[in-house]
């Protein structure tokens, strides 16, 4: 028998500034200048704690690169929270030691990173050179836990976002 089940969803609107309209043309001309495909692609998944904070727990991700009409994996790897608990981490850790990466190399190699780690050196390196960033499940932007963290002074690299 199937059952049924309520599926509940949450959406978060943002009021973007009126930007300078432009011509047809000048947009025509602004996204033909783009490439059609980045060369490199950061795809990465992340889990969080199921409270109202949704705060990361750990995630993993994968770099790939264009090569012809498809992408290749360069590197995969993990990241956790910087703030994670001890005995959560170990948890984590004795995952990684026996995770195997799709790709082969000798000796294996499955990055371990904290989040800022990732953040400084797989994120920002490959958005800086206009790599396409696919995330999911992303925390919402405008939601009030990553508002406060954004502006926090404490924790600049608090939240898998790009600062506009």
């Amino acid at each position: 028998m199937n059952e049924t089940l309520d599926l509940y969803l949450r959406a978060h609107t943002v009021v973007l500034d009126q930007a300078k309209k432009r011509t047809r043309r000048e947009t025509t001309n602004a996204l033909s200048k783009l490439p059609k495909w980045p060369d490199y692609a950061v795809v990465f998944g992340c889990e969080s704690r199921t409270g109202i904070t949704q705060e990361l727990t750990f995630g993993f991700y994968r770099i790939l690169k264009l090569n012809g009409d498809s992408y290749v994996l360069e590197e995969e790897g993990g990241f956790f929270d910087d703030d994670l608990p001890l005995d959560e981490r170990k948890l984590l850790g004795a995952y990684f030691r026996i995770a195997v990466s799709d790709k082969t190399s000798f000796p294996p190699n499955f990055p371990r990173l904290s989040r800022s780690d990732f953040i400084r050196g797989v994120f920002y390196r490959y958005a800086r050179q206009g790599a396409l960033l696919v995330g999911f499940p992303l925390p919402p932007r405008n939601s009030s836990r990553s508002r406060q963290l954004m502006h926090s002074t404490k924790r600049p690299f608090a939240d898998i976002t790009i600062p506009r």
